[in-house]
């Protein structure tokens, strides 16, 4: 059995500590329009008074809208080979 990874369209919320919202809507377009969230953006599960929440983080909570492309055909790839199967 093989196991494969599948690009997925996923919404999220986007925590920015910012004074105003113009503010926090700029800071979030300087990012960019794309992010891993393994690199550039921390995803955290810290309460929003905790001095350690990050200037720019992601919620846990995430929702997946599907494979990327409906047909199925694109986003596909084999991630591991030859995985032992459950029993």
């Amino acid at each position: 059995m093989n196991l494969y990874s599948i690009e997925v369209k996923v919404c999220a919320t986007v925590y920015v500590k910012a004074n105003s919202e113009a503010e926090a809507m700029a800071r979030l377009k300087a990012e960019g329009n794309c992010w891993d969230l393994d690199a550039s953006m921390d995803v955290s599960e810290l309460e929003f008074n905790n001095p350690a929440l990050p200037e720019i983080s992601v919620s846990p909570a995430m929702t997946c809208y599907g494979p990327w492309n409906d047909d199925g055909t694109d986003g596909v790839d084999v991630a591991e080979e030859n995985i032992p199967e459950n029993d």
